[in-house]
């Protein structure tokens, strides 16, 4: 099938490693699609479970899918191996534990035909493990035709919590394979060293105020230490700080990374450190005193001064303009069982 047969072609890559327990659901998500004109990449990460014989079983039965194998190398590996086999107009990535709505395709494509865009970005709702919604992110409905000058409209889109995974995008194939655009090895951050070399390159964006993606929240409450996790953060809150340098002064992109760093290291960091059993209290507390150490040296001013919060946001953001390594603790502490017990995402 080509895209002159068929209409736009819409290639989806999804990476599968011992994810039987929800990847049925994830493929008939895609075979159930209003838009009939794509081909779904299937790429064995080296499955132990029965991961493998379902995505046979799928092949079997639809001709659009097609199933890769590799060596165990992760999700990153896997993703880049899909999109050397891919041969549609638009890429779109997905994980394997999650589902897609049966429109998704269908928006997507038409929002291509009426208009070529570089990226197509979409809502996503947040779910429980068992599926149940637990909230809805939503973008703006906005059009940027000239990125490098309208940043201001993406930082407003990424305020609402879209935009750094992949898996709510979709991209123009030629821009990722014209620019070499592929994901590192590192386990964690793949997905947002992608999307910022891809926005490197990008200058027409389509945003659609819809949610197309249902993101399954797993709490692992058996969480091993990322001696990286640290690093990661800071390294790419500074590769964001650095796309935005012009506009500092804009209020909406000093709110956007007042938000994120608030976010990343109120929030997300805290709660990964303090949720390592295998570590000491003593060690955790360190580890918060590392972070904002470092994150001394991200901060600009104008940023700290223009960006405007409100609620739990702008209590954090005093919180980590203060140090306070033991206060940070004990609050990341109280987040993280509330946000297990509770079902509260960030």
């Amino acid at each position: 099938m080509t895209s002159t047969e068929k209409g736009i072609l819409v290639s989806i890559i999804i990476p599968v490693y011992n994810a039987s327990a929800h990847l049925r659901k994830a493929l008939d998500s895609v075979c159930q699609q209003t838009y009939p004109s794509f081909e779904l990449i299937l790429v064995d990460d080296g499955s132990t479970d029965d991961s493998s014989a379902i995505c046979e079983s799928y092949r079997n039965s639809d001709p659009r899918i097609k199933v890769l194998k590799q060596v165990n190398a992760g999700a990153g590996p896997a993703r880049n191996f899909g999109l050397e086999h891919a041969a549609g107009d638009l890429i779109y990535f997905m994980d394997s534990d999650d589902w897609i709505e049966p429109t998704l395709l269908e928006t997507a494509a038409k929002a291509y035909q009426d208009k070529p865009y570089d990226m197509f970005v979409f809502g996503y709702n947040k779910v429980s493990e068992d599926g149940a919604l637990i909230n809805k992110i939503l973008p703006p409905a906005v059009s940027i035709d000239d990125l490098p000058n309208q940043q201001d409209r993406l930082a407003e889109m990424f305020t609402t919590g879209v935009g750094l995974a992949v898996w709510d995008k979709v991209f123009r194939a030629d821009c990722i394979r014209q620019n070499n655009i592929r994901f590192g090895k590192k386990k964690r951050t793949q997905d947002f060293v992608f999307v910022m070399d891809a926005l490197d390159q990008t200058k027409t964006i389509r945003a659609c105020s819809e949610s197309f993606y249902n993101y399954r929240l797993i709490f692992n409450i058996n969480r091993k230490f990322d001696e990286n996790i640290v690093d990661n953060h800071i390294e790419n809150y500074q590769r964001i700080l650095n796309f935005f340098k012009q506009g500092y002064s804009n209020s909406r992109i000093a709110t956007y990374l007042l938000t994120l760093r608030t976010l990343w290291f109120g929030i997300v960091v805290p709660i990964n450190i303090v949720a390592v059993k295998q570590m000491t209290e003593a060690d955790k507390i360190a580890q918060l005193n590392l972070m904002l150490a470092r994150l001394k040296n991200c901060n600009d001013k104008q940023v700290l001064q223009n960006g405007r919060l409100s609620g739990k946001f702008a209590y954090l953001n005093r919180l980590l303009n203060i140090y306070n390594k033991h206060l940070l603790y004990y609050i990341a502490r109280i987040m993280q069982v509330s946000r297990r017990k509770f079902k509260i995402s960030n």
